[in-house]
């Protein structure tokens, strides 16, 4: 997965921030991440808009990421 979000980092970097969170940080029982990877899309205000948890594609990421910019 890795690879894939690089690429959409550096494609999106002036629309969305990408972070990384290692498994064991606080931020895991934070947002309820159990299993990995867990892809979740929040605004700004620290308001959670979707969450997607398990291997995708490509195609799925970058679709949601463009569904979520419309919003």
């Amino acid at each position: 997965m890795e690879p894939i979000v690089d690429e959409l980092s550096e494609k999106y970097q002036d629309d969305i921030d990408f972070k990384i969170m290692d498994i064991s940080s606080e931020g895991t029982s934070k947002y309820g991440v159990s299993y990995v990877p867990a892809f979740i899309f929040q605004k700004t205000d620290g308001e959670i808009k979707d969450k997607i948890v398990g291997s995708i594609g490509r195609d799925v990421l970058e679709n949601k990421i463009i569904e979520l910019k419309k919003d």
